[in-house]
């Protein structure tokens, strides 16, 4: 999986401000069919909206970097959280609604309204969440929809169809365990090499 670079410049939407410590990956929808990556990068941008992402991926399953890991983005902030928030995050957290310093945003494009993503776009999403898992030695408990965060019905067709989103934490669980299945044999190999 290749990972393109199409970091936000400072401003309202990156204030350049470091992420404390991850404790959840939250999904979302771009909430704009047939866009790419540097579309709903420049929106934010723009300033249309207050927001952002640490990551887009595309219809084409491009996967691209709008703001770096260890900087916060703006994308699950809100005055009132759900059960789940609480979980993830810890009640002094929600207390101080300080959601966007202990997370990160993925948006997923999609081609309409339905919000469906398409088959690229899942499969790097996959790659990209295990991975991310798998550098911050965290758990695909973590990974999250905005909706269990804030409520927000987003991502849409996650909310529609709930099992799919389940489907997809259990597939990150399962390349991820194979990621940390290979790094340990790789250790056992290099043990009897070096």
């Amino acid at each position: 999986m290749t990972i393109e670079n199409h970091l936000m410049p400072p401003g309202k939407n990156r204030d350049q401000r470091p992420i404390h410590d991850l404790r959840s990956m939250v999904m979302h929808w771009v909430e704009n069919p047939n866009t790419g990556i540097d579309h709903t990068r420049n929106w934010f941008i723009r300033g249309e909206v207050f927001g952002s992402y640490h990551y887009i991926i595309d219809i084409q399953g491009r996967v691209g970097r709008i703001i770096p890991e260890n900087e916060r983005a703006f994308h699950c902030g809100s005055r009132v959280y759900e059960p789940r928030a609480t979980k993830l995050f810890g009640a002094d957290v929600i207390r101080a609604m300080t959601t966007n310093n202990f997370s990160l945003g993925i948006g997923l494009c999609h081609p309409d309204w339905t919000g469906k993503f398409t088959r690229e776009t899942i499969i790097s999403a996959l790659k990209l969440c295990a991975d991310i898992l798998y550098r911050h030695n965290k758990s695909e408990g973590i990974i999250s929809t905005h909706y269990e965060i804030t409520g927000k019905n987003c991502p849409r067709y996650w909310q529609n169809n709930h099992a799919k989103f389940e489907a997809f934490v259990k597939s990150v669980g399962q390349i991820l365990a194979k990621k940390r299945a290979i790094s340990l044999e790789a250790e056992k190999m290099l043990a009897q090499i070096l």
